[in-house]
């Protein structure tokens, strides 16, 4: 599969941009990425593959950390105590072969585009 800049790619690379600024700038996010960094180490690049809200105060994340691993998490709210748990991680490999569609698959190959663009991403102290 190729980029071919359509709509579809358009869409995923704004989500993924997107994603990538809620690691960034948000309490929230920086909580999780410094998590994420407590288990696997500095993380120079993330974006998110997935994100499914659920009820409760619980989402579910599935993040490209590095270019090479997925991470799956889930953040769960409780008032104001915010925990993170239930951390996997995949190889890219592993995370592709449970794709189940091309759109998943797109959405993967933009990431690695937009990784290529931006190889080492100066992410802000974690420490939120």
């Amino acid at each position: 599969m190729k980029i071919r800049n359509s709509i579809a790619e358009d869409r995923y690379r704004q989500s993924l941009i997107e994603g990538r600024r809620y690691f960034l700038e948000s309490e929230n996010g920086r909580k999780v990425l410094k998590r994420i960094e407590e288990i696997y180490g500095k993380v120079e690049s993330i974006y998110v593959l997935s994100h499914v809200p659920e009820q409760g105060g619980e989402d579910s994340y599935s993040v490209l950390v590095d270019g090479d691993k997925v991470i799956s998490c889930d953040l769960q709210c409780d008032g104001a105590e915010l925990s993170v748990c239930n951390i996997e991680r995949r190889s890219v490999k592993e995370y592709e072969h449970g794709l189940k569609g091309k759109m998943q698959r797109i959405q993967l190959l933009v990431a690695f585009d937009l990784l290529k663009k931006t190889p080492r991403l100066q992410l802000p102290e974690s420490g939120a």
